[in-house]
């Protein structure tokens, strides 16, 4: 009688222990399902890995290259921008200098006007200057010429000083000068003769017409000469 519940017991244990196998087994079953779906996933994550790996050393490479490029260009961007910034400064240079040169320029047009405006009244100070010397030099010479005229004329009438003339005299000097030398003219129209005489009685013309002439020769002598032309 004790065995039989034993061996019963034992049975249900193995059940239980079957049916715990089975779960287990299944449960293994299950594992093993997801183990395989977890290498097949690691496998693709590795294959993907190992794609982005050549992808990432296929760009790393282009990373480089384009590094070398940038580098290589960047000499001639940085040798333009040089270029460029020398450039700029040269064309502000070249304002500033043109600016210079114009306001030089608007100042040298002035110095010059101012040059020429000085030249202008220097030439005409010395042209007034000149003509003044020259009217000088000729009113000088004809006063000599009037005063040997004078001289002349005194000796010529110093023989009739008893005698009273009333001279009226018309004389006309010409300035300018000819070869044999300065020609004055002196004529004496309409002469009228008054003469009185204390202790003789002598009847004159009352009115003579008459000639003075006065030359220089070629040695600057005086020559004073009359032409007596009749009575009216």
């Amino acid at each position: 009688m004790s065995r039989r519940p034993s061996i019963r017991d034992l049975e249900q244990k193995l059940k239980a222990a079957l049916l715990e196998l089975k779960a287990s087994k299944e449960m293994c079953d299950c594992l093993i399902s997801e183990r395989d779906d977890h290498e097949t996933e690691i496998r693709s994550v590795i294959f993907m890995n190992t794609k982005l790996k050549g992808e990432l050393a296929e760009m790393d490479v282009k990373c480089n290259d384009l590094t070398d490029q940038r580098d290589r260009l960047q000499v001639p961007v940085s040798e333009r921008d040089d270029c460029r910034n020398h450039y700029e400064q040269s064309l502000l240079q070249i304002q500033v200098l043109q600016e210079e040169v114009h306001i030089r320029n608007i100042n040298m047009d002035k110095l010059q006007h101012e040059l020429d405006l000085c030249r202008v009244n220097e030439t005409v100070r010395l042209y007034y200057e000149i003509k003044l010397f020259e009217r000088d030099s000729e009113y000088q010479s004809l006063q000599d010429q009037m005063g040997r005229l004078q001289n002349n004329l005194a000796e010529l009438t110093a023989p009739i000083e008893p005698r009273n003339f009333n001279y009226t005299l018309d004389i006309k000097l010409n300035s300018d000068m000819s070869d044999d030398g300065l020609n004055c003219t002196a004529s004496n129209k309409k002469t009228e003769q008054s003469i009185a005489h204390n202790n003789e009685n002598v009847s004159m013309p009352e009115s003579v017409t008459s000639a003075l002439h006065v030359v220089t020769n070629n040695e600057n002598e005086t020559v004073i000469y009359s032409d007596e032309l009749g009575s009216d």
